[in-house]
């Protein structure tokens, strides 16, 4: 008794998972789905500029992670001498801000996917 119960259950789960992943790969519902989401006009501000100004929160599934120089020759990102020596300063003789309680700025945060605020007025962002 208790094994044909065990069968049915295992035969419904394997049912469910199939009508999903078949589900998930209807490549004409999820083209749908991208159009539509691309038809949505960006905010724009009185001058005319884009509208930031909104609550928003970076997700790790988009952005690089971890070494972005893994496919440059040697593993060497191309930067100039200033920005060579920019580095290097950074590296040695400053604190990192998020140490101190100091939320990092847009690029770092992006990539941290914590949510944050954007407050924009005509003149600052």
């Amino acid at each position: 008794m208790k094994a044909s119960i065990r069968i049915r259950f295992c035969a419904v789960g394997i049912a469910l998972a199939l009508a999903a992943s078949s589900y998930a790969q209807d490549v004409e519902r999820l083209s749908e789905v991208d159009t539509k989401s691309k038809s949505i006009a960006t905010p724009k501000m009185a001058d005319g500029h884009p509208d930031l100004s909104g609550y928003w929160k970076g997700t790790r599934d988009t952005v690089p992670v971890g070494n972005i120089a893994k496919d440059l020759p040697g593993l060497k990102l191309p930067l100039t001498p200033a920005g060579e020596a920019a580095l290097k300063h950074n590296l040695t003789e400053t604190i990192d801000p998020e140490s101190l309680c100091i939320i990092g700025g847009i690029p770092r945060h992006n990539a941290s996917g914590l949510p944050f605020e954007i407050i924009q007025n005509p003149k600052k962002v």
